[in-house]
């Protein structure tokens, strides 16, 4: 997102000379950007930085473009964090106006159609707009974002004179600014002088500010990236087991099996369905030749992919897939794989490609979905991304946060995964707001953004505390020693006459600590126990984690012998 949000200032901010602005996000510095233009040569350098949850986020960009005495334009860039640089080149000449070829490394050239009216020299942008700020008249601009191989329009309508500090002349406009599926509303100010002073963007809830460094901090903002990326949720136990939830106060959502509205904002949010036998037995495609044109784009390769990457090859032969594997068992294999293979989980990585990932294990949520996509469409099975939010339970408090996760068509189902949490399909809880073939990072749009003034209801089916029975769900576990106790709070305890109060959660797998190590009793549920946390972790199935807390290893062999975990099709 941080790298598309870069491309969004660069494709409406052009200047003369050497000019420097400034990047602004909920109040925070969040970086700068300086464009120099001469009569062949215009160099862009922008850099962006944001703190979310403790974690630094940086990305750069330099893009060199370069206009020839015939008119022909070549361009350069490198753009993401130094760890994973991304570099591309595109050349564009009058004798085939109408395409312009872009070379990335690894990949083959790709030749993008351009229309007569897309704008590839900056000071032809610039001119437009001083133009156009001059006459009070409307701007509307289609130009290309190298960095995204996508063209950019900006439709701006004038408002009237708004001197800002020493631009005296400048005009206020508003109107949109539409890059592939996003689409961001726009103020801008331009002066007939100096071009464009100052920029605000809105998509999805996130007001990004970029202005000249001569105007100093802007006096108001949005939202901080973290309260925009996280919204508050009611405490809901075993959140990540349930199999439905009724949210409300959500925002007009697309209706899918899985997302489904009974009212005013209110949808009934499901985990897929298990696959029917017909779809269990679905094999992928052998080449991209057996797919009609509704899979072949969720076959196809793309920039953020790098299908033939010599690091891709050397995952699927990690992966070790069987000949005769059906589209779900490798879904289901590649969710898992990806999973493992990203051990650095954080939120340091802007945005990566996947061929980047596969070399360097680390980031988030869309680097997870970006490299399980690349797998699966190398196996011949149609993949995408679905972009939205999910609930997540983190140290006994709930949230919704922003995320990315990946969809299978397995039959003429899209089943959600998600390679993040390592379920296989994906939990209930996700809010999807769109999808996308990945065809360019232009495609990503979180654009259905849960409102910040508005507290989402979250309603489950209550778990059941009686006794020594505790039930969730599908799942029953019963403790014939001690009793189960449910706590103001909402906490849950196993009160054990000898090992005392435990306090018990559900979650998901977790990668195990260094000192983790799995422990093994007759006739009870794979577990493992990590002596520097004091925890005992039991896997009940389908990637539902039983978390019990405080206890030495004696005591955990203990817990582990007696607790009892069934499901209401047997034991799991």
């Amino acid at each position: 997102m941080l790298l598309l949000a870069q491309a969004l200032f660069l494709c409406a901010i052009c200047a003369e000379d050497a000019e420097e602005f400034c990047h602004w996000i909920g109040g925070r510095d969040a970086g700068g950007l300086e464009v120099t233009l001469s009569e062949n040569r215009a160099v862009t350098r922008s850099s962006l930085r944001i703190e979310r949850r403790g974690a630094s986020v940086e990305q750069d960009l330099t893009q060199e473009i370069v206009k020839g005495k015939n008119g022909e334009i070549t361009a350069s860039w490198t753009f993401g964090p130094a760890s994973v640089l991304q570099r591309g080149r595109a050349s564009w000449s009058p004798k085939k106006a109408g395409e312009l070829r872009v070379s990335m490394p690894g990949r083959a050239d790709s030749v993008v159609p351009i229309a007569p009216d897309v704008m590839l020299w900056p000071a032809d942008i610039t001119e437009k707009m001083r133009r156009a700020a001059r006459d009070v008249a409307g701007v509307h601009i289609a130009s290309f974002s190298f960095q995204v191989s996508a063209v950019s329009i900006l439709d701006l309508m004038p408002e009237g004179a708004d001197p800002l500090g020493d631009f005296t002349d400048s005009i206020r406009y508003r109107g949109t600014l539409k890059e592939g599926a996003s689409v961001s509303q726009i103020t801008s100010w331009i002066s007939p002088s100096a071009g464009q002073v100052k920029q605000i963007s809105s998509g999805g809830g996130l007001v990004v500010v970029t202005q000249r460094v001569e105007l100093g901090p802007p006096e108001s903002f949005g939202p901080a990236l973290f309260e925009w990326t996280i919204r508050k949720l009611p405490t809901t136990q075993f959140m990540a087991w349930r199999d439905e939830f009724l949210v409300s106060g959500l925002p007009d959502l697309v209706e899918t099996p899985q997302q489904k509205k009974v009212g005013s904002g209110e949808y009934l949010l499901s985990r897929a369905a298990a696959p029917s036998l017909e779809e269990a037995r679905q094999l992928p495609y052998r080449n991209i030749g057996e797919s009609g044109a509704a899979d072949a784009r969720y076959l196809a390769d793309s920039p953020l992919l790098g299908l033939n990457d010599p690091s891709i090859d050397g995952l699927l032969a990690r992966l070790g897939a069987g000949k005769g594997a059906t589209r779900w068992e490798l879904a289901c294999l590649v969710n898992t794989f990806v999973f493992n293979h990203i051990r650095d989980k954080g939120l340091e990585v802007g945005f990566a490609s996947a061929f980047d990932v596969a070399k360097n294990p680390s980031g988030d949520c869309t680097e997870h979905a970006v490299l399980m996509v690349a797998l699966l469409r190398r196996l011949g099975v149609p993949a995408r991304a679905a972009l939205g939010w999910a609930g997540l339970e983190v140290g006994g408090e709930a949230s919704l946060g922003l995320h990315s996760w990946v969809e299978a068509k397995i039959g003429n189902r899209w089943i959600p995964f998600d390679p993040t949490f390592d379920q296989c399909p994906a939990g209930a809880f996700r809010v999807a707001s769109s999808n996308s073939d990945l065809a360019s990072i232009a495609e990503l749009v979180w654009d259905a953004c849960p409102p910040l003034d508005t507290a989402l209801g979250v309603r489950a089916a209550p778990i059941e505390v009686r006794g020594d029975l505790l039930a969730i769900d599908d799942v029953r576990i019963s403790v014939p020693s001690g009793k189960w106790r449910l706590s103001q709070s909402g906490a849950i305890f196993w009160e054990h006459p000898k090992l005392g109060s435990i306090l018990v959660s559900g979650n998901i797998r977790t990668l195990p600590a260094a000192d983790a190590k799995y422990v093994h009793v007759a006739d009870a549920p794979p577990a493992r126990y990590t002596k520097s946390l004091r925890q005992l972790a039991i896997d009940c199935g389908k990637n539902r984690w039983l978390y019990i807390e405080g206890l030495d290893e004696g005591g955990a062999l203990e817990a582990l012998r007696e607790m009892k975990i069934e499901t209401s099709g047997g034991e799991d």
